[in-house]
């Protein structure tokens, strides 16, 4: 068998050791580019998804567009509030946007015309991964503006799962006094939102937003 399998036209078997002998692992040789195309369209969707929470993000510290002290501070023309944290949210959408280029459209000949056309789907991967980072840490700036902005509101008369929301964060970060670096805030907000017992807390509300989601133990 192990002969068959080497005298084979398998693309770059891998000849593992096992023991005293040695195992031939036959390759499947397969195309990528449906996993590769998949992941370039996630990443596209994933880098919308991110532009669609900055764009709520700007509306928050913008007073223009809102009636909230500008930049989510009592004290804007002294202090610059959260406005920097809506910058580092557009910056983080335009890596996004670089990243949402497609990877499998790539190509290139080498080794004197010997290798196959390539689908790049390890660099789709890679760059969706990055891409999804991206998208949760915009997501953690607008969790952060918004419920700043809630504080300022001065009422706790909203709905349901807005105030779960807004008092599960303020359970480990207060109300933004800038007395520390900002990107610790933004960084917390990040980690709160990836806590699945915020999650199972929510869907205890809204049970239809994941339904085949279990509690977690």
């Amino acid at each position: 068998m192990e002969e068959k399998k080497l005298r084979s036209a398998t693309d770059n078997p891998l000849v593992v050791p096992v023991e005293d002998d040695n195992q031939t692992v036959t390759q499947a040789n397969p195309h990528g580019a449906s996993v590769a195309m998949a992941c370039d369209l996630l990443a596209i969707a994933a880098c919308e998804w991110s532009s669609i929470s900055e764009r709520r993000a700007y509306r928050l510290v913008t007073p223009q567009a809102n009636q909230l002290p500008p930049f989510l501070t009592t004290e804007s023309g002294v202090k610059s509030g959260m406005m920097i944290a809506h910058y580092s949210a557009a910056s983080l959408v335009a890596d996004n946007k670089r990243l949402a280029q497609p990877a499998v459209t790539d190509n290139f000949i080498t080794s004197g015309l010997q290798e196959d056309h390539l689908s790049f789907g390890e660099s789709a991967a890679l760059k969706l991964d990055k891409t999804l980072d991206n998208a949760f840490y915009v997501l953690a700036i607008e969790y952060l503006l918004a419920s700043q902005a809630l504080d300022l509101i001065g009422s706790d008369e909203f709905a349901k799962g807005t105030s779960l929301a807004w008092k599960s964060l303020r359970e480990v970060l207060p109300t933004y006094q800038e007395e520390h670096a900002l990107h610790l805030d933004i960084e917390a907000a990040y980690q709160r939102l990836k806590e699945t017992q915020v999650i199972d807390k929510l869907l205890s509300i809204a049970p239809n937003l994941l339904p085949n989601r279990q509690p977690s133990d």
